[in-house]
């Protein structure tokens, strides 16, 4: 998935900011510490920071592309009946967001519901492999 990108940055920051800060600290000098005013800002902290909330973009990302109990019980009958044309639709290459205003026109289910359904079968599929 995409989002990967964000927890591998942010895993990559975190190390690199780990390593900056132990460097600074094992080796007492602030080779990698700047100065605002009499504030010393280590910039391995800051690169932790950074890290720590790309994971968090990641795991919200995840969190929000999964389908609801409540998306599910509402349209989890719908999405059944028209699954072989989602799929149909993804085979011949058709991009997600065409197929999301398609399916919203012809049985009402929301948008993003369609592309939330659309990317479990994604997976589905992926992990059927």
């Amino acid at each position: 998935m995409g989002t990967k990108r964000f927890f591998y940055l942010g895993l990559l920051s975190v190390a690199i900011g780990v390593g900056l800060f132990v460097f600074d600290q094992v080796h007492g000098r602030d080779w990698f510490t700047f100065r605002i005013g009499d504030i010393g800002l280590s910039a391995g902290l800051l690169w932790m920071l950074v890290g720590a909330l790309n994971m968090v973009v990641h795991y919200q990302t995840q969190k929000q592309l999964k389908l609801s109990d409540e998306e599910l019980r509402l349209y989890g009958d719908k999405l059944e009946s028209i699954a072989p044309d989602i799929i149909n639709l993804v085979g011949r290459r058709v991009k997600a967001g065409e197929i999301a205003d398609r399916m919203e026109r012809e049985h009402g289910i929301p948008r993003f519901v369609i592309l939330k359904y659309i990317i479990a079968l994604g997976e589905a599929d992926r992990k059927d492999r």
